[in-house]
């Protein structure tokens, strides 16, 4: 877990710093799990967990500055994402 967690500390200075690379690598790696996951929570509803999960990438984006690894960024942006589901409702 401690690798994982410094792999993604790394990953997040990376994108901090601007490196495109590092951002498509993440949602390509993120986006289909963060959408299943508030698919979920939306009780199927395809377009709003989209639009939920956009919104969760935008906000994780935002407050990268915040990381603070001490979990893995998936669970991080998992949190992310369960806010902006309550907000929908």
């Amino acid at each position: 877990m401690a690798d994982l967690v410094h792999s993604d500390r790394a990953v997040a200075r990376r994108i901090l710093g601007g490196d495109q690379a590092a951002f498509q690598e993440l949602f390509d790696r993120f986006f289909p799990r963060l959408y299943r996951f508030a698919l979920v929570r939306l009780g199927g509803d395809s377009e709003t967990a989209r639009d939920v999960v956009q919104q969760t990438f935008c906000n994780a984006i935002e407050f990268l500055f915040r990381y603070r690894a001490e979990a893995a960024i998936y669970t991080w942006f998992c949190q992310i994402c369960r806010n902006v589901v309550a907000d929908h409702f």
